[in-house]
This record gives C-alpha cells, sequence and structure tokens, in this order.
C-alpha cells in the first residue's frame, strides 16, 4: 500500500469490475460510454510527450518494468469510473511496485484512512507554489489527481521509471495533468499511463526550461 496515497476502497453498488475486450482491448460498450469526454491524444499508443520539443524522446527510454499484457490486465481490475458531473466519483488506480505488490490508488486530498490531509496532496501544492506554476493565490485542482500525487510520490521515494493504470484520462488543459506531468516528474524519470479507451502515453520529465 502505498501510504497517503490509498484511501477506502470502494464499495459496493454500480462500480463492477472491468471487463476487457478480445487482445485486452476496452469492450466497444465501454468506448462509446466515454465517446463524449474530452480526451488528451486519446488512442495514441506508445506516446511519449515531454522529453523532446516536438514530443518525442531525445534519447532512447528503457523498456519499461511493466508489459502492455501486464499493464492492460491490471486495468482490466479497476471498477468503471462514472463520469456524471452529479456522482463525481474518485477516479481510481493501481501501481505494482518492483516486488510484485499492486498498491490502490484514488485522487482526492484526505489521507488514506480517510483522516487528515493526504501528504502527497499537499506536496504537489507546495511543488507548485515553488516552482510558480498555475495561479499562485488558489489551490490547485490538479494536485489532487491520482497522476499528480504519485509523480510527487516518484520524487519522494527515487523512483524513475514506473507504470500506473487509472479508470480516468488524464485531465488535459493548460494546467492539466497531461501537460504538469513532465513537470512533475523526478529529472531523468518516465511515468507510462494506462487508462480507458486504450489509452496508453508515456511521460518524460521536463524542466521549465524545457530540459
Amino acid at each position: 500500500m502505498v501510504s497517503g496515497i490509498r484511501t477506502a476502497e470502494p464499495g459496493g453498488g454500480s462500480a463492477g469490475r472491468r471487463r476487457l475486450g478480445p487482445g485486452g482491448s476496452t469492450p466497444p460498450a465501454e468506448r462509446r460510454q466515454n465517446e463524449n469526454q474530452e480526451e488528451p491524444d486519446a488512442g495514441a499508443s506508445d506516446k511519449i510527450a515531454g522529453a523532446g520539443g516536438d514530443g518525442t524522446p531525445e534519447e532512447v527510454l528503457p523498456a519499461p518494468r511493466i508489459s502492455d499484457e501486464e499493464g492492460w490486465r491490471l486495468f482490466g481490475t479497476l471498477p468503471i469510473r462514472d463520469g456524471s458531473v452529479v456522482s463525481r466519483p474518485k477516479t481510481r488506480g493501481l501501481w505494482k511496485d518492483a516486488d510484485g505488490k499492486e498498491h490502490p490508488l484514488v485522487s482526492g486530498q484526505r489521507s488514506s484512512d480517510g483522516q487528515g490531509v493526504d501528504p502527497y496532496y499537499q506536496q504537489v501544492k507546495e511543488f507548485m507554489r515553488e516552482q510558480r506554476i498555475g495561479r499562485q493565490d488558489a489551490d490547485p485542482m490538479v494536485a489532487s489527481h491520482v497522476e499528480a500525487k504519485f509523480a510527487l510520490f516518484m520524487r519522494e521515494r527515487g523512483l524513475r521509471h514506473e507504470t500506473i493504470v487509472v479508470n480516468k484520462i488524464p485531465c488535459p488543459g493548460r494546467f492539466g495533468c497531461d501537460q504538469l506531468l513532465k513537470l512533475f516528474l523526478p529529472p531523468g524519470s518516465t511515468l507510462t499511463i494506462f487508462g480507458p479507451n486504450g489509452f496508453k502515453k508515456t511521460y518524460a520529465s521536463q524542466d521549465r526550461t524545457g530540459e
């Protein structure tokens, strides 16, 4: 379990386990369910972002520790996220560490036990203030997102090349995870994310000078 990232497991209700289609792809019914979602380059398999000025890596990246087959298997264990405005469910995810242990991930500001503030949420906010990223007069929404908190977890633990699976595609926009992850990640690191609708993308670290 990753301390500070996980909260209580989702209870019963309508959120079921995600089923995979042939070859590990997302079933057509789920693709239709998410057609109206705005997605950052959804469907672009093996895309690498943040390494070069044109979005291509300047050096050969190491082979991922998690294979595509294993990534989609892990993704298939996540609950299907109801994206309605009314329910506003937490984003759920998984990280498999080097020892093979699977750690649940969840979005939000609260700590894993539901008591107090998630330390990684705090770390994202502090990092954004120090680097003067985004507005400085309000708490950034992105700080509560699974991907942002995991990037700061990587910084804290000295992790270099990791993979997570999430049941919501990284949010787009200037101050969304899709654009900011390259700044959050520790220097020389990558984070590969598997998500809905066949989404797979590798984010490479980049400082604010573009290096």
